[in-house]
């Protein structure tokens, strides 16, 4: 799915593009069934894996030059985008186990941290809230967050395969 960004005038500032059944990993018995109206959800049916209790999804915002700013440079890790505002001394996010991971095949950091969360619509789950991992980083001016129910461990081990 892709949402516009729009300032108050309505200028086009950027791009979010979302994928809420990114990466299955080890789940199995995965089912996938289409959205059956043009404003539904796609809905995965599955049964948790030993690595992955959930889907990995992702979320990606790609910004026109007129938003970019020094906290964008040189791929640094920023916290600037409109979408994601993370502060983790906000205890009320029940955020905790952060950490900054190097991607070293890419050359950035990754911010990680656990949430927990019944996740979106997609998954299924429904007994409730579970821990799920939350990475975060900015490569080449597009700012990247993978959420899923994984460890930390897997999750660096997922981000170690992009290119």
């Amino acid at each position: 799915m892709a949402t516009d960004l729009r300032s108050e005038d309505g200028s086009l500032y950027g791009i979010v593009i979302t994928d809420k059944l990114y990466s299955v990993g080890d789940l199995k018995n995965t089912k996938l069934y289409p959205k059956e109206e043009e404003d539904g959800l796609d809905f995965l049916e599955y049964t948790p894996g030993i690595e992955y209790r959930t889907p990995i999804m992702t979320q990606i915002s790609i910004r026109t030059d007129k938003n970019l700013d020094a906290e964008y440079q040189d791929n640094e890790l920023g916290f600037a985008g409109s979408v994601m505002d993370i502060d983790l001394s906000d205890s009320s996010l029940g955020a905790s186990d952060a950490e900054v991971y190097s991607i070293n095949k890419l050359g950035i950091h990754a911010v990680l941290f656990t949430v927990r969360t019944d996740g979106p619509m997609n998954w299924g789950i429904e007994s409730g809230e579970i821990d799920c991992c939350t990475a975060f980083f900015v490569y080449k001016g597009v700012e990247y967050v993978y959420m899923g129910g994984v460890s930390h461990d897997t999750m660096k081990a997922f981000l170690n395969t992009l290119e």
